[in-house]
This record gives structure tokens, sequence and C-alpha cells, in this order.
């Protein structure tokens, strides 16, 4: 089981968010947030360098969700089966890097991101 920790982005963070944009570009991968209801407060995320992520529905996640109980809008973590199985995918080229996988939990996606930098917050 993957032990996260909170993951503190920003400044009064989105507490009820939806996963509004993801763009996979050439100069990194966006993420934008945003807060549910009538607000329009969107805060991207963005990573200039990621090695990895996977989006799934948070159905497809019920049993990281259920042993994960103490797991946040935002987490992180240097520990998890998605880094060992990025490393093992990688024949170890990336072992000896420090990457950290980011955890996002919005109310209909749940994304993770491997990088080894960290991202560059803002809102919109």
């Amino acid at each position: 089981m993957d032990v996260y920790e909170e993951w503190e982005l920003i400044e009064s963070p989105l507490t009820e968010f939806y996963l509004y944009e993801l763009n996979d570009g050439f100069d990194g991968l966006k993420i934008v947030l945003r807060e549910l209801g009538s607000s329009n407060k969107k805060l991207e995320i963005f990573y200039p360098n990621f090695l990895g992520y996977r989006l799934t529905d948070e159905s497809g996640r019920l049993k990281t969700l259920y042993e994960n109980d103490t797991l946040g809008p935002f987490n992180k973590t240097n520990s998890s089966e998605f880094i060992n199985w990025f490393i093992e995918e990688s024949r170890g080229v990336s072992g000896d890097q420090s990457l950290t996988h980011y955890n996002i939990l919005s109310s209909n996606k749940i994304l993770d991101v491997i990088s080894d930098q960290l991202p560059v917050v803002k809102w919109l």
C-alpha cells in the first residue's frame, strides 16, 4: 500500500474542484482545476518535466481510496507502486533520480504524476 503525505502546493487551495483541462504538450503537462459551484476560480499545475502520468475515473481507484482513508485532495510520496513500476519499466534508467509521485483527487478524476522536479502552480 502506498503511503502519501499531504502536498501543500499553494496557500488557500481549492477544496472542492474538478479536472477542467489536461494538456500533455511539447512544453510539459498542464493541469487546470476548477472550483465547483458558481465560482470561476481555476488553479493551474504545470510540470515542465514529467516522466509519466495516469488519469482514471475515481470508480477505477476504489482500492486506493478505501485503503488510504487519510488522502486529501493533494498528496505526494517518494515511494509508491507507480514509481516502482516506472523504474522497472525504464530498466532502472530513472532509478537514481529523486522521483516524486503527485496524486490529485478531484470530484471527477484521479490524476497521478511522476516527476523529478516541482511543478509550477498558479491561479488563473
